[in-house]
């Protein structure tokens, strides 16, 4: 047994240059077997010299069973941050870990941003990392907090979804239509329920000039030519409930408008 090496108790929280004690090393590589030892035998959960705990190394890596194993014994590490003001979401997104980003976020990790100002959805999307994206936008309990996040690099996630990740984006409309199971289509009981939360920016300091806009996540769509977005049933029930709510009351406006332009351009020229 390791534990029972005469030199155990020295190296046990012995650093190398990168200020990783063999907690460090086994979190990187994942060893179950030598983290459960050296948890067992006090090994103290120290940050290198990056400011990394065992936990940043083992979500960067995509070691689950390591992650579930340090949070069981340490669930404090959860929200620590490195130097960076990365926390271990950040290092799993970072590192393109779409395992280990819905564990942390079905554990309740918080969303943060780091020194530069960008959460954990920023960094997928400023990498192009579609699988963890995805995990974000379209997780089930989380998806509404990753998408009102507005103070890092995206100020509307949703926008940047449709500019980068259409699939992304339909995911999230996918997720706005609750239909019954229960029912046939014939019964009384059927039923159909719309969320149009995200077919609007959420509300921010910074979004502010584009809530002049009329139907700006729609008008993004049209931008970027996503013209299965625009197809897509939720966005065609928004189109319909805002028609009726008051789109066709502006064009009969419009309609009254042109006929009395045109009987006074009649009246002048007769």
């Amino acid at each position: 047994m390791l534990a029972d090496h005469i030199k155990f108790s020295v190296v046990l929280n012995e650093s190398n240059r990168n200020g990783w004690t063999p907690l460090h090393v086994a979190a990187h590589e994942g060893q179950i077997k030598i983290l459960e030892e050296l948890m067992k035998h006090g090994a103290l959960l120290r940050k290198d010299y990056e400011g990394r705990t065992p936990l940043h190394l083992a979500a960067a890596n995509g070691h689950k069973d390591a992650v579930i194993l340090i949070l069981k014994a340490h669930s404090h590490l959860m929200n620590v941050s490195d130097k960076n003001g990365n926390t271990p979401l950040h290092a799993a997104t970072t590192q393109n870990q779409p395992k280990v980003v819905e564990l942390l976020l079905r554990r309740n990790c918080e969303l943060t941003y780091n020194t530069e100002g960008n959460s954990a959805i920023d960094l997928a999307l400023l990498n192009k990392f579609v699988e963890v994206a995805y995990v974000m936008a379209a997780h089930k309990s989380r998806s509404d907090e990753v998408l009102s996040l507005t103070e890092g690099k995206h100020p509307c996630i949703m926008e940047a979804l449709i500019a980068d990740m259409p699939a992304v984006a339909k995911a999230v409309l996918d997720a706005g239509i609750q239909k019954c199971t229960t029912e046939n289509l014939d019964s009384p009981n059927y039923y159909v329920e719309y969320s149009f939360k995200w077919l609007t920016k959420p509300e921010s300091r910074r979004n502010q000039q584009s809530s002049n806009v009329c139907l700006p996540i729609l008008n993004d769509m049209v931008d970027h030519e996503r013209s299965s977005l625009l197809s897509h049933e939720l966005s065609l029930k928004y189109l319909e409930m805002k028609w009726n709510s008051y789109g066709k009351y502006f064009q009969f406006a419009h309609v009254i408008s042109y006929l009395i332009y045109l009987s006074l351009v009649t009246a002048i020229a007769t």
